[in-house]
């Protein structure tokens, strides 16, 4: 006879990779081989290698009929989520599980021979949106300067959404001050909203829903020394006249750390040693003798006369 044995010749919609968010449609239509008659179908999961995620519902076992959920005579079979049965169709939610798999057709015509071919797939995990903070992971900043936190996402091939769709959601161990802006893809913490030596640990979820993606990184403020600062800078002085009396102000000094906070003063002197006009080195010099203001204030006067008495000239 002829024809007497089946053909079958079963075409997939996709390539046998699939991504998770990929449905899979098999068609077994194009395969011949029953004279123009009739022909059963039957469909099985043949071989399966589960790579299941967290809940993740396992599909049938290995030899499971896929006709058996629906239109069991259907030549056209759909794996996809959300998939509704037709006239035409079978569908099947349950085949959708990650791993590698194997399904099988067979076709028997009416005489009673049949014959099988297998189509192997590999379905991958869930793809989560890329995400990751810049930088190092673990972070020293000064408090006294803004700190700014810098990530990247992408969103995942399956989603069909740009950057726009995804989200982001910022957590601080500690807790952080509600006056620092976790906004979308950074973190923005003004000059000292965060107290020197403190230590935080910022995690960063990016959502695309349902999956997510999360990094981390550690900050640890550091402290800022004082700055000094004296009011007229560098000034070459007279001291023709012993009742002159001239000021060294440094009350415009401040913590960098903690504005507007006190800060202690210590006043050190010390004598330039010249040879021959060359400066060979300094000498220390009892600011106590050339003045009577306190060593521990903001401004010291210092007396011309004193000074003058004091002072003393190297010679080779």
């Amino acid at each position: 006879l002829i024809d007497a044995r089946p053909q079958p010749s079963p075409l997939a919609s996709h390539s046998p990779l699939l991504a998770h968010c990929q449905g899979l449609a098999l068609d077994a239509r194009p395969s011949s081989g029953s004279a123009g008659r009739d022909v059963q179908v039957a469909w099985a999961l043949a071989e399966w290698d589960p790579l299941l995620s967290v809940g993740q519902t396992p599909p049938p076992s290995p030899g499971t009929a896929i006709e058996a959920l629906a239109h069991q005579r259907s030549l056209l079979v759909r794996l996809a989520p959300n998939c509704t049965a037709g006239t035409d169709r079978a569908c099947s939610q349950q085949f959708l599980a990650d791993g590698a798999f194997a399904v099988s057709l067979v076709l028997t015509n009416w005489l009673g021979s049949s014959a099988t071919t297998l189509l192997r797939f590999e379905r991958t995990a869930a793809p989560a949106p890329a995400a990751a903070i810049l930088g190092p992971r673990r972070l020293r900043y000064p408090a006294a300067r803004e700190l700014r936190i810098e990530s990247f996402a992408q969103p995942s091939a399956c989603a069909g959404s740009g950057v726009a769709g995804l989200r982001y959601r910022w957590d601080a161990v500690p807790a952080a001050p509600a006056s620092i802006l976790t906004a979308n893809a950074q973190v923005v913490a003004a000059a000292h909203a965060l107290s020197p030596d403190s230590e935080h640990t910022w995690t960063l979820t990016v959502i695309q829903t349902p999956e997510t993606t999360v990094d981390s990184v550690t900050t640890r403020m550091t402290r800022s020394p004082p700055v000094a600062m004296l009011a007229g800078g560098n000034r070459l002085l007279s001291l023709a006249d012993p009742a002159v009396t001239f000021a060294l102000d440094a009350s415009g000094s401040y913590s960098q750390d903690y504005p507007g906070g006190q800060l202690q003063f210590r006043w050190e002197c010390a004598q330039n040693l010249k040879v021959r006009d060359a400066l060979v080195g300094m000498q220390p010099l009892d600011c106590a003798l050339l003045t009577n203001s306190s060593l521990r204030g903001p401004t010291l006067l210092v007396d011309a006369a004193r000074l003058s008495a004091h002072a003393t000239t190297f010679m080779p």
